[in-house]
């Protein structure tokens, strides 16, 4: 039977990983939850599909996305961790920043 010790460790490099990690994670599931999303408009008659679906999940999507943006229990991306999107991207991403403030 093995037995485990607890050893406290912290640095700055697992912190950043930590942070990078569970960002990651918010928008991996945004995109999953997308798919899902987009696969019940296709699957709907009329590509419209019940609105307590298109409210939950749009909501979550939101919600998840804007995670990975926001400080608070870790930092969000920075700016200059974005500045690699697309202009098409950035609209978008600002499209999605502005659904949570509203």
């Amino acid at each position: 039977m093995a037995t485990h010790t607890f050893v406290h460790f912290e640095s700055p490099e697992a912190f950043e990983l930590a942070r990078l990690t569970s960002i990651r994670q918010d928008l991996s599931s945004a995109r999953d939850l997308c798919k899902y999303l987009q696969s019940q408009i296709d699957a709907a008659p009329n590509h419209w599909p019940p609105s307590e679906i298109t409210d939950a999940f749009s909501t979550a999507i939101v919600i998840r996305y804007n995670r990975a943006f926001v400080t608070g229990v870790r930092l969000g991306l920075r700016v200059e961790e974005i500045a690699i999107l697309t202009e098409e991207q950035l609209a978008a991403h600002e499209h999605i920043r502005t659904l949570r403030d509203k």
